[in-house]
């Protein structure tokens, strides 16, 4: 499944650890903009790592879970390859 994780982290050393954590499982595509193809079993595992390094009550993330169809509708504009089923993600 693709996803798309977008956050806003104001502590520096968790935004630090979240990028490391989401490394781990996709691309930085922007600024505070990951993108992953996951299965389910990594998404859970991502969103309880998400879970352990953010402050809840600070901190803002957003995992966007999109469906084949709505995967083939994305737009990109600009510098930048778009995300690619053949990527490699070594986790």
């Amino acid at each position: 499944m693709f996803c798309a994780v977008a956050y806003d982290i104001k502590d520096d050393k968790r935004r630090q650890k979240l990028f490391k954590l989401l490394g781990g499982f996709g691309f930085n595509k922007q600024y505070s903009l990951f993108e992953c193809d996951l299965s389910q079993d990594e998404i859970d595992r991502m969103v309880a790592g998400i879970k352990r390094t953010i402050d809840q009550e600070e901190d803002k993330v957003t995992v966007y879970i999109l469906c084949p169809s709505c995967f083939n509708k994305i737009k990109h504009f600009g510098p930048g390859e778009p995300f690619s089923e053949d990527d490699v993600i070594i986790i």
